[in-house]
């Protein structure tokens, strides 16, 4: 894992076409910010340390 990796473990993103657009600790922000995005090209996720997953 980079500096930069690190720098976004625990954070809520939001992906578009694999690329992180927005990136923040808080879900609530995230979540506003989505709305400006049509929420068939996005994904909302909280970024997690390699090796770590949740289903």
């Amino acid at each position: 894992m980079n500096g930069h990796d690190e720098d976004l473990v625990g954070k809520w993103v939001i992906v578009k076409n694999d690329e992180i657009i927005e990136q923040d600790e808080s879900l609530e922000k995230i979540y506003s910010l989505a709305k400006k995005y049509d929420p068939n090209d996005i994904i909302v996720s909280k970024y997690q340390k390699v090796g770590c997953y949740f289903y």
